[in-house]
């Protein structure tokens, strides 16, 4: 069974300038909060998806989403959304994904050069087995 899904990290919550809260009319009380989703795989985070965001008022808590926001905020929104950066361990399960096709292919590499070893001086006592052939180094 195999746990896949999204979750979300919070990149930055910026306190607007200038801006009054259509439902409270309140100044310089609105927040906006910008998040980037990820896909994870038993919890741990593959890769991002996109950045989303709302606005948040911290007197009426009203929040809004992008298209309900006048445009004054929706214009701060772009530009906060546009310099938050996220967190690079977002893509930590890429990194443990390439650590693990790395050490297969160099296990599958080094099981290839000890076959060949092992075929080039065979001792008594050893079995080699094939799909083909099971032959014994037998003793005279």
């Amino acid at each position: 069974m195999i746990f896949f899904g999204t979750g979300s990290a919070n990149l930055d919550s910026v306190k607007t300038r200038n801006i009054t809260c259509q439902h409270c009319n309140n100044q310089d009380t609105i927040y906006i909060n910008i998040y980037r989703k990820h896909v994870h795989v038993f919890w741990i985070p593959m890769f991002p998806l996109g950045k989303s965001g709302s606005s948040y008022c911290s007197h009426c808590k009203e929040t809004l989403s992008p298209k309900q926001m006048p445009e004054a905020l929706k214009m701060q929104y772009k530009n906060i959304k546009g310099e938050a950066k996220g967190p690079i361990w977002q893509f930590s399960g890429l990194l443990v994904l390439a650590l693990l096709i790395g050490f297969a292919i160099y296990s599958g590499g080094k099981d290839k050069e000890n076959t060949q070893l092992y075929l080039s001086a065979p001792a008594v006592g050893d079995i080699y087995m094939s799909t083909k052939l099971i032959m014994a180094v037998i003793p005279r």
